[in-house]
């Protein structure tokens, strides 16, 4: 049986974080265990606080913050230790929450993409393209707007507002060439073990994100797609899922995807 971790409140395990309540419930009437996890507990005292306590026998999938790959790495052997098991593997975890994991095998249906660090390569990059959508390894910074930049120096003032807005650059910088998409076009689909799961889109769609699934080894993962303004769908991105947003999905449809 599945058990769903949800972030407690900070330093009240017992108190769900609110924006993770109509998840709950909703996971909670679909028959599923659910526990409460300590992000603060395990970030900053090590410790792993799960309540009510996991059994041996459940599976725990996570619906919470994102985790680094390795402090969700950490989370896995302090699981082990109790005998507890996760879903997802650290591996696949990372497979599917960093951009590097997924890029290659996908590079035919997302836009092209370089990973990058010397400036003299990254001016150069520049050069070539014009114009770059960058992003770290997990996700893009839009505080500002787009995060497109044509120059080191609006670079360096957008890795300046990720390192504001979000502690730090996850992984290193990603540089992405720019694709114009429909307005209102993105749209999120799941996989759990293999099945994919969406709302209503086209079939052009479903047909991409099905050679998707046929080429990304994970157990639970989103995939973002987005219609180009030439009318082709593209890989917009990757997720874990147990860190992803639901978007456009209700609460009641996402845990339905999951077998009781």
């Amino acid at each position: 049986m599945i058990r769903f971790l949800f972030p407690c409140m900070p330093y009240a395990p017992n108190e769900i974080e609110p924006m993770f309540e109509p998840q709950r419930q909703a996971a909670a009437e679909r028959g599923f265990e659910c526990s409460f996890l300590s992000y603060e507990d395990l970030q900053q005292e090590q410790r792993l606080i799960v309540r009510p306590a996991a059994q041996e026998e459940d599976l725990l999938v996570l619906r919470g913050w994102m985790f680094r790959p390795a402090e969700y790495e950490d989370l896995l052997e302090r699981a082990q230790r109790r005998e507890w098991k996760f879903l997802t593997t650290a591996a696949e975890y990372r497979r599917c929450h960093w951009m590097d994991g997924w890029y290659e095998q996908l590079k035919d249906f997302t836009s092209e993409t370089v990973f990058l660090d010397e400036q003299a390569d990254i001016e150069s990059l520049l050069t070539r393209w014009g114009r770059a959508f960058v992003k770290d390894r997990v996700k893009s910074c839009t505080v500002n707007g787009l995060p497109i930049v044509s120059n080191w120096t609006e670079l360096e003032a957008l890795r300046a507002t990720m390192t504001e807005f979000r502690g730090e650059i996850e992984g290193g910088l990603c540089f992405r060439q720019v694709e114009e998409f429909v307005p209102e076009s993105e749209c999120r689909l799941f996989v759990f073990r293999g099945q994919l799961h969406h709302r209503p889109i086209a079939p052009e769609a479903v047909e991409l994100a099905r050679t998707v699934v046929e080429r990304i080894e994970a157990p639970f993962y989103s995939i973002d797609l987005g219609l180009r303004q030439d009318g082709v769908w593209r890989v917009i991105e990757l997720g874990d899922g147990q860190v992803s947003d639901l978007k456009e999905w209700p609460a009641e449809g996402f845990f339905g995807i999951f077998p009781c």
